[in-house]
């Protein structure tokens, strides 16, 4: 499985690439992960910590160019906020704000513009990120904590 995933990895994003793994880099045998790591041709890469990476953390942050446990930015004025785990509302959700996970294999029903991005639920692939967000910025907005269009994020 390893060999798959890199292997796919390294077909889809070149070196000079950037990277966003949400969580769990590896599992089993952590003393992989450096030659694991060394094996994906990107350079830059960053990890949102998941719930299997907490030896991960505290011996190979190193290896990777940013971590944490989430990240916001911004693709074409769209609001993508990213992290290991599901959530059930993010900033700027009711202006077409995009949540980005892993952590649940496919099996949290997606809210809105949420989308699960761990490999084993999309055939071990590698997602491109503009053309995710080109895709869902199509789905409908939706409105569960009473922050719309209208509200002020400022």
């Amino acid at each position: 499985m390893n060999s798959k995933i890199i292997n796919n990895i390294n077909n889809v994003i070149m070196e000079n690439d950037i990277l966003w793994h949400l969580g769990d880099f590896a599992m089993g045998n952590r003393s992989l992960v450096p030659d694991l790591r060394k094996r994906i041709v990107c350079k830059n890469i960053h990890i949102l910590w998941g719930n299997h990476d907490g030896q991960i953390q505290k011996q190979f942050s190193h290896l990777f160019n940013s971590t944490g446990n989430y990240a916001e930015l911004r693709i074409n004025n769209t609001l993508v906020t990213m992290m290991h785990f599901p959530i059930a509302s993010w900033s700027e959700i009711g202006r077409g704000g995009i949540n980005l996970h892993g952590h649940s294999h496919g099996r949290y029903p997606p809210v809105g513009r949420q989308k699960d991005v761990g490999m084993d639920c999309n055939n071990f692939m590698p997602l491109n990120l503009e053309h995710l967000v080109a895709d869902m910025i199509k789905l409908p907005i939706v409105e569960v904590d009473g922050h719309t269009k209208h509200t002020s994020y400022k």
